[in-house]
This record gives C-alpha cells, sequence and structure tokens, in this order.
C-alpha cells in the first residue's frame, strides 16, 4: 500500500513536470565559430543504431558551415562508430574517456591549443551523461529529445527514465 502511494505521488509530481523537447533533426541553429560536440546514442540515431535519418544528416551539415562540430560517444564499438562517422563526415573526439569525464577535452586542447570553454556546444539526449559533461567541461548544453526504437535492452530503458527524472527533478527545482 506504502510504495503504492509513493508511486502515485511520483506520477503525479513528475507529470507535472512536462519539458518538452525538440528533436535534434529539428533544432534552430543561430550560433556560429563554436565547437560542436554531438552525442551519437539516442540524440542522432537510436541507441546501438548505425541508421542516420536524412533530416539529421541536414542539420549536421548545417552545424558544419560556421562551427567545428565533432561526435562524441561513448559507444566503444568501432565497427558501428566509424559507419556513422563517414555517414556524417565526422570525427569522434575521443574514445579513451566516456563521458562526463572532462579528459575528452585533452584531445581537443591538442587539435584547438588553449579552448575557451563559453565556445563549446554540447548537444545530447541524457543529463547524466551529456548534461554533467557539459557541467564538468563549462560548456553549454542543449538537451534534445531522445531518439527510442521501443526495442532497447532494459537497462537502457530503465537508465533513460532515472535520466529523465533526475533532469526534470533538476529544472523543477530550477539547478539547471
Amino acid at each position: 500500500m506504502f510504495s503504492k502511494m509513493i508511486l502515485l505521488f511520483f506520477i503525479l509530481v513528475f507529470s507535472s513536470l512536462v519539458v518538452l523537447m525538440i528533436k535534434f533533426k529539428d533544432l534552430n541553429i543561430d550560433f556560429s565559430e563554436k565547437i560542436i560536440l554531438l552525442d551519437v546514442d539516442g540524440t542522432l540515431v537510436e541507441d546501438s543504431s548505425h541508421e542516420v535519418e536524412v533530416g539529421v544528416v541536414k542539420m549536421v551539415d548545417e552545424l558544419k558551415l560556421n562551427n567545428v562540430v565533432y561526435l562524441c560517444t561513448n559507444s566503444m564499438d568501432k565497427d558501428r562508430n566509424s559507419v556513422i562517422e563517414e555517414k556524417l563526415s565526422l570525427k569522434i573526439v575521443n574514445l579513451m574517456h566516456k563521458k562526463p569525464n572532462k579528459r575528452i577535452l585533452q584531445e581537443l586542447s591538442v587539435k584547438h591549443g588553449e579552448i575557451d570553454p563559453s565556445k563549446i556546444i554540447v548537444i545530447g539526449d541524457k543529463y547524466l551523461t551529456d548534461g554533467v559533461f557539459a557541467k564538468n567541461i563549462g560548456a553549454k548544453f542543449i538537451k534534445v529529445e531522445r531518439i527510442t526504437a521501443g526495442y532497447e535492452k532494459i537497462h537502457i530503458k530503465l537508465f533513460n527514465i532515472f535520466d529523465d527524472l533526475v533532469y526534470k527533478s533538476l529544472r523543477f527545482l530550477k539547478k539547471i
């Protein structure tokens, strides 16, 4: 009985915390001369997929016109990552460290010298990896609507639910 009451409480509270998200391919891009780090899974493609929608390719191409753009993924699937790099004509910034580790910036610093964090924008679907990574490096974070297939593994679904609850709670408390 008590657990049902807690569940009902969370449903009521979090249903009122609706945060409207926009898909990556539908973003209104109004920035230039930035370093853009694009999350892959859930932002550009479904988790574990290598299929990139035409709208995503167009948005990436638009970003590349006036910005330096890299992919940033925690996936260690080298074959899949290579396919996505080729389809988007982008490189993955770092595979040695996983988000939200700020050491990912070391590779960027080698390529670009000293980097002003205000010039970096992280675009992703998960606050606990992409958002915290942006915070760790002093960058701006743009959270987009997650791309899902509906048949993700249970641990991914659970993490996504937890991530959404944390993000919505922090937004509600005005901590982000």
